[in-house]
């Protein structure tokens, strides 16, 4: 089909500029198509041997070649989305976009490097051609039998060579192996004869030179563990650096000497890590004896010398001869050292000079304002006062003339009344008008006795009934309103059962104590088969301990929900992971905490289990507690900005960490720092959108596709301990150390480029100063967990979660300002935060250039 795409891998190949010279086109050759088995595994094969690709084994790139070239190395490897050319032939039929090639996954292929013999002292280094074409290598050499064996895996760096068409490599073992289905880990390696992965093996011409490349298969480790054996290569310094430390922790030791030695090896099994890395422990104890022998020696050396004339006489000889120097640095260090303290007092008080002086301005500034305001008020009252008697005058007159008006009224009907009976006859006839008019008057007025008494009948029958249904209605009301004599909640959440918690204390260093959590974690998520990747399980540990609120965001069944209460499982916290669905209609805090009824005189809780759960934590020390992991599933039915509005607070350093309730007797609930939230939110149409306060507050987990084949009432045995609240918060919180010079430079890079001010660029983004300790705090304690990946993965789920969820915006400038941004990721090698960005470039080009966030 015409729109077919085909995964290639391959290299760069040849380029040449187009008509404008920021336009360059270039070839990508081509050496294996990417397949998929009926087992979902992947499979590699030499380009046109399983289907045909093209004459050429070449691709054309349509655009920015120049941009891959400064991306990407010359011979490495890449994963390439190619499609079929609009005008094809044999030579050339498939084109590539630039925004289509990526750097392969580290662990798909590993390329096969020849060497002639392996070393003994744990340094591999090799020279060769050219670099390695994948950040894993295996080593091929023949032994003494000359039988070809693997070792491996490797990763590589370069080491200065004088020589211009050759490169020295080095080669370390990985602390965590990429070879799936092994934990391998702590700088162990496999050493395999060759012909066990033959059918693993495939060749490649690549620039002219035949390579060779062991496929990473799902079911490889088979052949490790049957044909394989584990081997050592951890070098003389990290031995005495890991493990070193461990002997010198037993007890009694008192300094290096031949004695205390004597007592390691003795007590060499009472270090925590002697029952699976013995080897390990007496090879730092060796190295600890080469030590201890230089010291005798050089001491030894350095007495001698002292004894002899010879020696005494070089000591007074070079004290003459550098005496003067001595003195004039001292005398240097010491006038620096007052200059500076001088310096320092004048800067403090000239700060405290430009402090008085600003403070004098101010109260100026001040007085001004008060004696400005003092005059308003009295013009104001001046004005006030007039137009009050004004309006008292005006209301006056208005009434004597009403007054006048109505006496008029009143002659001028005495007159025309006058003027009509002026005879006898007028008044006689006027009488027996009047007369009549009172024979009427008169009847009328017995029937309306007759009507008061009937009124009067009905109106004490209808009293009766009211009366009665009074006394109804007052006895329903007293028993609605009569004050609770207990107001009391039944506790849904019982103490926590803290039996068997083991403090952080009780395990290795810190570092070594985050590494083993991970693993247990990791391990304990397999059981449950979420076969999460290392760097996922580091990110979402990190950023749960870290985070006051967490989201996992992604499309429905992406298994968002249960991750999180298997996270609970598998830190054993029970009915301390507490889920609340969201309901659409909610708007307020009471519709997911409770309110209190002053009719009733009592606080009725809202159906979510909250106000109880918060009660529960009242007053616990977080020595002896467990963290609290509240879910809110599909938190944005509803705006979180108005049901969830006096939580928000709570992600602020300066925060209380205090809910107020509108209780009389419990006016306020305390939500300790270990109180975590997590929220759910679905990729659809059928929800709110979070406004930027929530996400200024929050850590955004994008999620795609993890595997959801788990039943959480399956009991299995957990592999991760039951640690204190206080421990797990401190294992994973950050120092405040500096981030390398490296990293500050791509999150500078980064941060101007999303924040400078041009119409050109559309709008813009600030990362707020608390958006920024985030960054920090988990790139500090991440990288120090992910030393064996790139330098900015780190960095990369950072970028991911922190920044790239603020995207929203409009027009054509404002998505030039994210394909700058696009070049920035690319350039620091960050795959996640970069496919996440070109989705969102993608969508918002289909969108009428309206581009935002994917949730």
């Amino acid at each position: 089909m015409d729109n077919e795409v085909r995964l290639v891998v391959g290299v760069l190949g040849d380029s040449w500029a187009g008509n404008d010279e920021e336009d360059w086109y270039g070839l990508l050759e081509v050496a294996f198509e990417k397949f998929e088995n009926d087992l979902g595994e992947s499979e590699f094969f030499p380009i046109n041997v399983k289907r045909h690709y093209c004459d050429s084994k070449k691709a054309f790139v349509t655009r920015n070649f120049k941009s891959l070239k400064e991306q990407f190395s010359y011979g490495q490897m890449l994963l390439i989305e190619s499609e079929k050319s609009n005008n094809p032939n044999r030579e050339q039929g498939n084109v590539v976009d630039y925004l289509r090639v990526q750097k392969l996954p580290s662990n798909q292929l590993l390329e096969v490097i020849n060497i002639p013999i392996i070393p003994d002292d744990y340094n591999y280094k090799a020279t060769l051609n050219n670099a390695p074409s994948t950040d894993y290598v295996m080593l091929a050499y023949m032994d003494n039998n000359s039988e070809a064996q693997l070792i491996g895996p490797f990763l590589w760096k370069f080491e200065e060579n004088e020589f211009e068409h050759q490169v020295n490599v080095v080669f370390t073992s990985p602390s965590r192996t990429p070879i799936t289905g092994i934990n391998l880990s702590d700088y162990y390696s496999y050493q395999i004869p060759l012909h066990s992965l033959s059918k693993y093996i495939v060749e490649a011409n690549i620039h002219s030179n035949t390579h060779s490349f062991l496929v990473n298969s799902k079911s490889i480790h088979n052949e490790f563990s049957k044909h394989g054996k584990r081997i050592d290569v951890m070098d003389d310094s990290k031995v005495l650096k890991e493990y070193a430390s461990e002997l010198l922790k037993a007890k009694p030791f008192n300094g290096l000497t031949a004695k205390s030695l004597e007592i390691l090896k003795a007590n060499i099994n009472m270090a925590s890590k002697s029952k699976k890395n013995k080897p390990r422990l007496f090879r730092a104890l060796q190295l600890l004896q080469k030590a201890n022998d230089w010291q005798q020696d050089r001491k030894t050396l350095f007495v001698d010398l002292l004894s002899s004339v010879e020696g005494q006489s070089q000591v007074e000889n070079y004290i003459a001869s550098h005496e003067e120097e001595y003195f004039r640095t001292f005398r240097k260090e010491t006038f620096e050292n007052i200059e500076r303290n001088i310096s320092d007092e004048l800067t403090k008080l000239t700060l405290k000079e430009k402090s008085l002086r600003s403070t004098i301005r101010d109260l100026g500034l001040d007085a001004d304002a008060k004696r400005k305001e003092q005059a308003d008020m009295e013009t104001e009252y001046r004005a006030k006062a007039e137009d009050k008697v004004r309006k008292e005058l005006e209301q006056e007159k208005a009434e004597l003339q009403q007054k006048v008006s109505e006496i008029k009224s009143e002659l001028e009907g005495y007159q025309a009344e006058h003027s009509l009976h002026k005879t006898i006859s007028d008044l006689e006839a006027k009488n027996t008008q009047l007369k009549s008019e009172h024979a009427g008057l008169t009847s009328l007025n017995i029937g309306l006795e007759q009507t008061k008494e009937d009124l009067e009948n009905s109106i004490a029958a209808a009293s009766k009934q009211l009366t009665d249904e009074y006394i109804r209605v007052h006895s329903l009301f007293k028993a609605m309103t009569t004050p609770s004599s207990k107001n009391e909640t039944y506790n849904v959440f019982p103490d926590a059962n803290i039996k068997n918690i083991v403090p952080i204390s009780m395990l290795d260093t810190p570092h070594a104590a985050r590494r083993d959590y991970i693993d247990a974690m990791e391990s304990t998520l397999s059981k449950y088969n979420r076969n999460l990747s290392r760097e996922q399980v580091v990110n979402l540990v990190v950023t749960l301990a870290q985070s006051q609120f967490t989201i996992f965001a992604g499309l429905p069944g992406s298994g968002k929900t249960s991750l999180v209460k298997i996270i609970g499982k598998a830190m054993q916290l029970g009915n301390r992971q507490h889920t609340i669905p969201v309901a659409k209609a909610w708007t307020s805090t009471k519709d997911i905490l409770g309110y209190y009824n002053g009719l009733s005189g009592s606080y009725h809780p809202a159906p979510t289990g909250l106000w109880g759960l918060l009660n529960s934590v009242q007053g616990e020390q977080p020595e002896n507690s467990l963290p609290v992991l509240l879910l809110l599933d599909e938190m944005n039915l509803s705006s979180p900005e108005h049901y969830f509005s006096s939580f928000l607070d709570l992600a602020d350093n300066e925060s209380d960490r205090v809910i107020y309730t509108g209780h009389p007797e419990q006016q306020h609930l305390h939500v300790p720092e270990h109180f975590k939230f997590i929220g759910t939110i679905n990729q659809d149409e059928t929800v709110q959108s979070l406004s930027p306060r929530m996400l200024d507050r929050a850590a955004v987990i994008l999620f795609d596709g993890f595997n959801t084949d788990s039943k959480l009432s399956k009991e299995i045995d957990l592999l991760l301990p039951k640690h204190p609240a206080k421990d797990w918060l401190d294992l994973f919180s950050a120092k405040g150390a500096n981030l390398p010079g490296n990293i500050n430079s791509a999150l500078k890079a980064i941060s101007d480029c999303i924040s400078i001010n041009s119409s050109e660029l559309g709008q813009r983004h600030i990362i707020s100063h608390r958006k920024i300790k985030q960054i920090h705090a988990y790139i500090e304690v991440a990288s120090s967990l992910l030393i064996d990946f790139d330098d900015f993965i780190s960095l990369d789920y950072a970028i991911a979660q922190y920044i790239l969820p603020m995207i929203s915006g409009y027009g054509d400038g404002y998505g030039t300002r994210l394909k700058n941004l696009l070049d920035i990721l690319q350039s620091y090698s960050m795959p996640i935060s970069s496919n996440i960005l070109k989705d969102i470039i993608c969508n918002g080009e289909q969108n009428l250039y309206s581009y935002r966030y994917l949730v």
